[in-house]
């Protein structure tokens, strides 16, 4: 049975750092941070998105899922916000 989004998201999470930052520690793309494959063929989705989406649920289209600490590679729920537009 192959492990859900979310269970494949935490083998690749680090403790929270003292900041409460909790980091990606598997492969990095460009300025958004890490990225996980969706699954048995599927497109590779952000980290930090999937951490949001545990929490929150399904993204509106056309959002972006940014960073309050500054951290490109935070996967803290509690560190990330919902955006319309902006970097990522």
């Amino acid at each position: 049975m192959e492990a859900s989004i979310f269970q494949r998201l935490h083998k690749h999470l680090g403790a929270p750092t003292a900041t409460g930052c909790v980091l990606w520690r598997e492969l990095q793309t460009g300025t958004t941070g890490g990225s996980i494959a969706g699954g048995a063929g599927r497109l590779t989705v952000s980290a930090r998105a999937v951490a949001w989406q545990e929490v929150h649920g399904a993204m509106p289209k056309g959002h972006k899922v940014l960073v309050r600490c500054g951290n490109r590679l935070c996967c803290n729920p509690s560190h990330l916000v919902l955006s319309e537009h902006g970097p990522s």
